[in-house]
């Protein structure tokens, strides 16, 4: 086929699916997440003929969807997938049903296919094997996104802002991350690939999430405090504490514990809570 509409493409592979008898919710899949969005993006760019060039952009975005985490894995499947159709029937006039198990839509040059089998090959029978995969199919991905084609000029600050892309989708996984790529690069310096110095990025110490804990307003705190009363011993005993950790800022547990020195003072008359109104006022 020469000049072609998109449209027109998509409804003649759409027909072809149905002569291969897939059942309804099968094309109403293919129609939703593999043709929509190339016919969509095509409608975008305001073109309604077929175009070899469009579709190696609309592939290429959708890689680069995929590596900042913007789709998921099945979601490029299904778009890649479509492409492919697409394609074929653009080339042949028609399309040959091929059945994808385990196989997935390979994103990868054969370059960087090679060296991720390998890399997996020779972890063993490790646990979590696919994290390995994945993590180090996105790095390879981003890689050849940004320009390299091979390992040549990969240098620390590749690593680093593939670290930083990858984070906004893998934020509560980041030690996963640079567990992989210090095994994927430890594999690429032994077996001659790459001499990158990643040390310096991957060893860097990460700082942590800390959770930040609000504290309450001045006027809260002395609302607080207006609600013991006083002139009960009960009361005596909560005022002094909370006076202990309004002007001291001690915990409760700090409070709890504190003990006068028997060499300084000795206790005779005074009871449990004259005792914390007087350490009270050893603070005041």
């Amino acid at each position: 086929m020469n000049e072609i509409m998109i449209q027109e493409l998509i409804n003649c592979a759409i027909n072809q699916l149905y002569r291969l008898n897939l059942c309804g919710d099968t094309i109403d899949s293919y129609q939703s997440c593999a043709f929509k969005p190339i016919s969509n993006f095509y409608k975008k760019k305001g073109e309604n003929y077929y175009s070899s060039n469009l579709t190696e952009e609309l592939k290429k975005l959708y890689r680069e969807e995929y590596t900042s985490g913007y789709i998921s894995r099945k979601t490029v499947n299904w778009r890649m997938r479509g492409i492919e159709i697409l394609e074929e029937i653009h080339k042949c006039g028609c399309f040959e049903w091929k059945v994808f198990l385990k196989k997935k839509e390979n994103l990868l040059s054969s370059y960087y296919d090679g060296i991720l089998s390998r890399f997996i090959a020779s972890l063993g029978d490790i646990k979590r094997i696919s994290i390995y995969q994945s993590i180090s199919q996105r790095y390879f991905l981003y890689l050849s996104i940004n320009g390299h084609d091979k390992f040549n000029n990969v240098a620390c600050i590749d690593i680093k802002n593939f670290m930083i892309e990858i984070s906004g989708s893998r934020h509560k996984s980041m030690d996963d991350v640079v567990a992989v790529l210090k095994r994927l690069h430890y594999y690429l310096r032994n077996s001659g690939y790459a001499c990158i110095r990643f040390e310096p990025v991957l060893f860097a110490p990460r700082a942590r999430d800390k959770k930040i804990i609000p504290c309450i307003s001045v006027d809260e705190i002395w609302y607080v405090a207006e609600q013991v009363n006083p002139e009960t011993p009960s009361g005596k005993r909560d005022n002094a504490i909370l006076q202990l950790e309004i002007h001291t800022g001690l915990r409760a547990g700090d409070i709890a514990n504190l003990r006068l020195n028997a060499n300084t003072l000795k206790w005779t008359l005074y009871d449990r809570h004259e005792k914390s109104l007087f350490i009270l006022g050893l603070f005041l």
